[in-house]
């Protein structure tokens, strides 16, 4: 009896020390991971996705398309770093430019009233506004306000052409400052006629305002006189 339980002993002290052996000799070996370059999984997941690509598609280029966009709306920035927006109005008399800088008149030139500068040889169109001039046409000033041609107003940059088939034009600037108080500025334009409409609107002012004419507009002094 004590004989088989010695040989009993000794086999059950034999498996519980050689059965963690036995476990490690049957499994598989332990994968190790290899050092795969980041680029390297991108590429294989997409294999894996049937060659659809994870990359999103390069900003770059959309920043490039919207640039050329905005550069065919706007004109350079001026002086005081604002994006500035110029409108032509053209009939056969006349040709008016628009500025969104204090929703002014920036040139009015008569297509059939032309002449020599100085030194020049090539007749060149009458400038109505004075472009060295303190003031511009069409700028709203308020009591206080020293620099009312830097407000700035919405004015889309399509051009306005008129002719008999197109006899009149319409044309709003209108601008809101930052708590709300609003300008619009109305213009209507005739194809035979130098004499345009002007209404102007208000909202939210209390005080009364001047509406320049510009320095010296419509005056000139012809060539030579």
């Amino acid at each position: 009896m004590e004989k088989r339980l010695i040989i009993f002993v000794v086999i059950s002290l034999a498996i519980i020390f050689t059965y963690p052996l036995f476990i490690n000799w049957l499994a598989p070996p332990p994968l190790t991971p290899s050092l795969v370059p980041q680029n390297k999984e991108v590429s294989g997941a997409s294999e894996e996705g049937k060659g659809e690509s994870v990359s999103p598609p390069p900003k770059e280029k959309r920043v490039e398309e919207a640039v050329d966009v905005v550069a065919e709306e706007i004109v350079p920035l001026n002086e005081g770093g604002t994006l500035e927006i110029e409108k032509v109005i053209e009939s056969d008399l006349y040709r008016v430019t628009l500025s969104s800088l204090g929703g002014t008149i920036k040139k009015w030139e008569l297509k059939k009233y032309t002449e020599k500068d100085e030194g020049e040889t090539e007749e060149v169109p009458i400038q109505l506004v004075f472009d060295q001039g303190h003031r511009l046409p069409l700028e709203i000033i308020f009591p206080g306000e020293s620099e009312p041609g830097k407000r700035v107003y919405q004015l889309d940059s399509a051009g306005l052409q008129l002719d008999k088939a197109h006899p009149e034009g319409a044309v709003q600037m209108v601008s809101v400052d930052s708590v709300g108080r609003k300008i619009r500025k109305e213009l209507r334009f005739r194809y035979d006629r130098y004499l345009v409409d002007l209404k102007v609107e208000t909202e939210g002012y209390q005080q009364d305002y001047d509406l320049s004419l510009g320095t010296n507009f419509g005056i000139h002094e012809l060539s030579g006189q």
